[in-house]
């Protein structure tokens, strides 16, 4: 139920550097360097970029080693570019020596790269004729109707604002009840004594929260206790012993429209999607056989049950579900 504190730059950069080393050749192969590749005649498309690097007669350019970092998991994106840089730019500098390798030797007419290319361009070919679809059936106006509905079903919940004190012991928590009743600052206590590593330093402040968002018996005092009062007496839950200032309560209201829009698109290009493939299989002449090859019955293998389409939707960034609350 408590926020913990980010972790350091250092347990951070080491997860990238795995992350970069696990990606391997494969993804050099696969990755896009905004034609990074391109000989030393040919200047970058941006008139700010610079070339950072030079393989044989093939420029590299800076904005091909952040297009790299951009494709890195979020966790490593949040460290600083500068930090980053050093060992993306060697990636970008190995994957352009692998292309100009693998386009200098001659592959074209290689039957496994004719093969996967072929594979390559079927999946493609699909994956574009159900992106256009969808796009034929989910509009902006689809997108705003279905955060009406949203809105409309939105449940109905009282959220409280609290600040606490977490400690180890009873005794200590009544002690710090009678210093709060003395006059003693709740977010001074809290930043010396509260054992909640995400609250303590923010006044004691866990956030907005419904009762059924934390444990019973926490969540039982907070929406018992009248706002602006210390707690009477220590709260005990399975963290420890809990001290309560609640500051304020209210409904929880649903969020913005900017913020859920594009998981409320992706959930309807997923029902467009799942609508397009049963249309298919209506139309398709389907027969199925069992994993020795016989001849399947005809109710064993029903147009009405299509493959899962979320596959194939268009990707979207966002969560597929936007209920929640905003802090």
């Amino acid at each position: 139920m408590f926020r913990t504190s980010e972790k350091g730059n250092i347990t951070a950069m080491a997860l990238v550097v795995v992350a970069i080393v696990a990606i391997g050749a494969l993804a050099y192969l696969s990755f896009n360097m905004n034609d990074g590749d391109k000989d030393a005649s040919v200047t970058s498309a941006n008139p700010d970029d610079v070339v950072v690097a030079k393989v044989s007669e093939h420029n590299v350019y800076r904005s091909d080693v952040i297009d790299y970092i951009n494709t890195l998991p979020a966790q490593a994106r949040q460290i600083p570019v500068g930090q980053l840089y050093p060992a993306a730019l060697d990636h970008v500098i190995n994957a352009t020596i692998v292309k100009v390798a693998a386009a200098n030797a001659g592959l074209s007419d290689n039957p496994e790269v004719v093969e996967a290319l072929n594979a390559a361009k079927e999946e493609i070919l699909a994956n574009v004729y159900l992106k256009n679809k969808i796009e034929e059936q989910v509009s902006e106006e689809d997108v705003r109707q279905a955060y009406a509905d949203y809105v409309e079903s939105f449940p109905a919940a009282e959220e409280a604002l609290v600040a606490h004190i977490l400690v180890d012991s009873e005794t200590k928590a009544k002690a710090l009840i009678k210093d709060l009743k003395a006059g003693a600052n709740f977010a001074d206590l809290a930043a010396k004594n509260s054992l909640d590593p995400g609250s303590k330093d923010n006044g004691g402040k866990v956030g907005y929260f419904t009762k059924a968002d934390v444990v019973p018996e926490f969540g039982q005092a907070a929406f018992a206790q009248e706002i602006g009062i210390i707690s009477a007496e220590p709260v005990k839950t399975e963290y420890g012993y809990h001290v309560i200032k609640v500051e304020n309560r209210r409904l929880r209201e649903p969020l913005p429209y900017e913020e859920v829009k594009e998981s409320l698109r992706v959930q309807l290009n997923q029902q467009a999607a799942q609508k397009i493939l049963r249309e298919l299989r209506e139309d398709a002449s389907i027969e199925v056989f069992d994993i020795n090859g016989n001849p399947v019955s005809a109710a064993g293998s029903s147009k009405e049950q299509p493959e899962d389409a979320s596959a194939f939707a268009p990707d979207q960034a966002g969560d597929s579900s936007p209920n929640g609350s905003a802090e």
